[in-house]
Formats: C-alpha cells, sequence, structure tokens
C-alpha cells in the first residue's frame, strides 16, 4: 500500500486526529511503515482532555505517537537494538484453525538497555484497526 492510500485511511477520524497522525507520517521519512492505533479518546465538551496512542513501524524504527489535542510526543526506537518479542495470542479451542481465528492478545518487546515496549490492541471501534494491528504485529 502506497503512502497516499495509508494517509486516505485517516479520513474516518477525528480532524484534530488526522492532523497529528499525518505529521507523524513524516516522521517515517517516506519510508514504508505499518501503523495502528491503539485509542483515541475524545472529550466532546473539553477538547484539551483529547487523548490518543498510535504505532507505525519502519524497517529500522519502532515509533510511538501520544497525541492530545494541543500537542502530540514521539518516541523512535531503533530496530536494531530489538532482543526478543513476544506475542501472546488468542485462539478457538476446536482442533482445526485457520490463521483468521489467531488474534494477538499482547506483544512484548524487549530492547537492549533494560527497555520494554507492549503493543496492546486497539481499542479502538468502527476501523480497520484490528487488521492493522495483527499487520503491524507480524513485523515483529
Amino acid at each position: 500500500m502506497d503512502l497516499l492510500t495509508q494517509i486516505m485511511e485517516f479520513g474516518d477520524l477525528p480532524q484534530w486526529v488526522q492532523s497529528r497522525l499525518i505529521a507523524a507520517v513524516k516522521e517515517t521519512r517516506d519510508n514504508p511503515f505499518e501503523y495502528y492505533i491503539e485509542y483515541i479518546n475524545e472529550d466532546t465538551e473539553t477538547k484539551r482532555n483529547n487523548s490518543g496512542l498510535a504505532w507505525f513501524v519502519t524497517p529500522k524504527e519502532l515509533i510511538k505517537v501520544t497525541f492530545l489535542y494541543y500537542s502530540f510526543t514521539i518516541e523512535k526506537t531503533k530496530l536494531s537494538e530489538l532482543i526478543e518479542a513476544i506475542k501472546i495470542r488468542d485462539f478457538s479451542p476446536v482442533e482445526d484453525i485457520d490463521a483468521k481465528e489467531i488474534k494477538t492478545k499482547s506483544c512484548q518487546l524487549r530492547f537492549k538497555w533494560d527497555r520494554n515496549i507492549s503493543l496492546n490492541p486497539p481499542r479502538l471501534d468502527g476501523t480497520d484497526n484490528n487488521r492493522h494491528y495483527e499487520k503491524f504485529i507480524a513485523r515483529f
């Protein structure tokens, strides 16, 4: 999927979220990437309480984007420092399962320097986020 197509997927999200994610895409430096949105909290009465968390992964970096209504923070971790990826998965108790029935419950990444990162499934409804999450986790 090309960059423009990925950015167009943000179109179903609130405008304040779209603008932060588009700014975050610039951090990928035109590298191919996967992404998913872990959560968006939207307060209809007090916009300053709005927040969210999105993850991007390029061939070289894991990028965490924590965004608020008035700002966002970007944390980058080099994938070359990844020691271990632990995936916890759930599946149907039937004897013959297929890949569609396997769901990733979480993914724990352990990096050098005792840095651990948890990639949790999305808590965002109404999007293709679960599909994005599974593709994202498959990179590890």
